[in-house]
């Protein structure tokens, strides 16, 4: 649940960045940008849902996340994927990879006049999984799956910052 709070905070102040960005502050600019990067906080959990229900369905914690799912149990569901650390699966939206792909959508986004939604969920995303990243340095094996070859932490670190400078630039270029 620790995680959940911080990445709740994040997207808390990713939402405040963009509004002074934007100098508009109507009420209805306010509730897109906050229900974006609420919205961008709870996106990484459906990585499991998927996993467990789909991908595989047999195994021990995805018996433990489909029971806790659908009982309704939502703080315990996000407790229990928070506190765990499950290495056994290869998640595609806690991944590097995927951080690959925001990163283009959000060249893409620069280039066009987004959405204000889909750019509060962009960022605050971003913001997110450089947070999940960086808290799971000593596991972060299950980040770089694609990867032949196992990365060094360096790369890992480098990798983090070269992210959180992209989405801080996204910001200030907004």
């Amino acid at each position: 649940m620790k995680t959940f709070k911080y990445t709740l905070f994040i997207s808390f102040i990713v939402a405040c960045l963009i509004l002074i960005s934007k100098f508009n502050f109507d009420i209805l600019t306010i509730i897109i940008v906050l229900v974006g990067c609420f919205l961008a906080s709870l996106f990484p959990y459906i990585d499991y849902l998927v996993l467990a229900f789909y991908i595989h369905p047999d195994n021990q914690s995805a018996y433990t996340i489909k029971s806790l799912f659908l009982r309704r149990e939502f703080l315990k569901l996000i407790t229990f994927i928070d506190e765990s650390n499950l290495t056994e699966f290869r998640p595609t939206i806690n991944s590097a990879h995927f951080q690959v792909i925001l990163i283009v959508l959000g060249f893409y986004f620069l280039t066009t006049s987004p959405l204000l939604f889909g750019f509060s969920f962009l960022l605050s995303l971003m913001f997110n999984l450089v947070y999940r990243l960086h808290i799971s340095i000593p596991f972060y094996a299950h980040w770089f799956w694609l990867f032949k070859n196992p990365v060094g932490l360096r790369f890992v670190r480098v990798w983090v910052y070269v992210n959180l400078g992209l989405a801080l630039l996204y910001i200030a270029l907004v």
